[in-house]
């Protein structure tokens, strides 16, 4: 599969039954059980200070970019799946500064020097040219800028599992193309050229409903995703 069919496969794949993958994320939300998101928001508090402006890529339905959003930051959500980026604005936004967008050729058109931080969130995976992607992304950046991205992690026994009892409900598995693990990641965001690169955080698996088992996500081989920090 060419580059481009391959895009046109995925936004289709995410551009389907969004009101029912959305309404799922949406409970989470509501029960409090939101983790990847929680994740990602509290590692950018932790890092980033409030106000400062930051790029979600791949945004998806836009419900991380809102979580981050309420804590203070100016957000811009980007996805080429356009009915993901019709629920995205579909949110209350009206206290906020959040704005969403169609993103366009991998983001080929982003403007230089702009964003104190950028969020890319299980969505590296799905690209058959990252380098090219996080080319665009470092542009993006201020300098000193942090990028806060998930990787899928090849080694997890959770992901394998996966895979194989929920093949058929979730495409999404179909298209997926960039797995490596920490070395090779810190290898291509050095090649990038980002300056440091924090070690991996693993997580993202059933162990997630549990808060006695949650610990364990952070072994390399349960944690379906790792989650790593990269300054310009």
């Amino acid at each position: 599969m060419n580059i481009s069919s391959h895009k046109e496969k995925t936004i289709a794949i995410f551009n389907t039954d969004v009101d029912q993958r959305t309404r799922i994320l949406d409970s989470q939300i509501e029960a409090g059980t939101y983790h990847r998101g929680y994740f990602f928001r509290d590692r950018i508090e932790s890092n980033i200070p409030a106000g400062s402006k930051i790029l979600d890529y791949g945004c998806g339905s836009g419900r991380l970019t809102r979580l981050v959003g309420e804590c203070g930051y100016e957000m811009v959500g980007l996805d080429p799946a356009v009915e993901l980026i019709r629920k995205a604005k579909e949110q209350d936004l009206s206290q906020l500064k959040v704005r969403f967008e169609v993103l366009e050729k991998d983001g080929d058109s982003l403007p230089e020097n702009v964003y104190d931080a950028v969020i890319c969130s299980s969505a590296i995976e799905f690209i058959p040219d990252p380098a090219k992607v996080l080319h665009n992304l470092y542009k993006t950046l201020k300098p000193g800028g942090s990028l806060i991205i998930s990787f899928s992690n090849p080694y997890s026994f959770w992901k394998y599992y996966a895979k194989l009892r929920f093949k058929k409900q979730y495409e999404h598995f179909s298209v997926q193309k960039t797995s490596m693990n920490f070395i090779g990641a810190k290898k291509l965001l050095r090649f990038v050229g980002f300056k440091k690169v924090t070690l991996p955080t693993y997580f993202e698996s059933a162990m997630d409903k549990n808060p006695i088992l949650k610990p364990l996500n952070r072994i390399p081989v349960i944690g379906t995703l790792f989650l790593v920090r990269a300054v310009k």
